[in-house]
Parts: C-alpha cells; sequence; structure tokens
C-alpha cells in the first residue's frame, strides 16, 4: 500500500512542478504582451509629437506598416497568451486531481496502519488475558 502512496506523491509533484512550468510560461507570455502594448503606445507618442502636420506620405505609409505589423504581433502574442491561460488552467486542475488523489490514498493507508495497530493491540491483549489465565489456574 505504501508504494501506491509513494507513487501517487510522486504524481503530486510532477504535477506541481509542470503547473509551476506553465505559470512560469504564461507569465513570460503576458509580460511580452504588456512589453509590445506599451511600446506600440510609446511610438504612436513619438511619432504624432514629432509630425508637425505636414508629413511626407512615405514616412505615413511606413508608420501605417510598422503599426499594422505591431498590431499583429500583439495579436499574435495575445492569442498565445490565451493558449498559455487554457495549458495553465488544465495543468491547475490535473494538479488539483493528482493532490485529491494522493491525499484519498494517504487517508486509506493511515485507516489501514490504524486498524492494524488496533488488531495487533487486541491480539497482545488476549494473549496477556491467556496468559493470566493460565497463571491464575
Amino acid at each position: 500500500m505504501q508504494f501506491l502512496v509513494d507513487l501517487a506523491s510522486s504524481r503530486k509533484q510532477t504535477a506541481a512542478r509542470e503547473l509551476g512550468t506553465k505559470q512560469n510560461m504564461l507569465r513570460l507570455a503576458e509580460q511580452q504582451f504588456t512589453q509590445l502594448v506599451n511600446y506600440r503606445e510609446d511610438y504612436n507618442h513619438q511619432f504624432h509629437a514629432g509630425a508637425d502636420g505636414v508629413m511626407q506620405g512615405a514616412t505615413l505609409n511606413g508608420y501605417r506598416a510598422f503599426l499594422t505589423g505591431l498590431n499583429q504581433a500583439i495579436e499574435d502574442q495575445n492569442r498565445k497568451v490565451q493558449q498559455y491561460q487554457l495549458k495553465y488552467e488544465e495543468s491547475a486542475e490535473q494538479w488539483h486531481q493528482t493532490k485529491s488523489r494522493c491525499h484519498a490514498l494517504e487517508k486509506v493507508t493511515d485507516k489501514f496502519k490504524r486498524l492494524e495497530k488496533q488488531d495487533a493491540a487486541k491480539h497482545e491483549q488476549l494473549a496477556v488475558d491467556d496468559l493470566v489465565s493460565a497463571i491464575r489456574h
């Protein structure tokens, strides 16, 4: 029975490490998303602050093309964040289930150990009672 508890505990630890990895990946993706959004805001601000109302067509086209690419990168990164969020949630559910199974096995094992001790104590008491009875007779 202890083998099963050890196996479940090992699986719980593996699931916890996997959850931590998924959480780190999610945080990194969120940070990258935030950086891209902040960069876009800074770029817009600097571009508009530098423009004095008169802008060359090529400059405007370059700005639009760059902004289009940046917006696409932001959308792509947002999708990655959503995917990592889903993977994290799945991993959290897996960890929770594994933890619950491990806890249940530990409870069953503890109960069996307690029952074995009680049974051993009863047998010992019966042996002592038999010995006392034999000595009295």
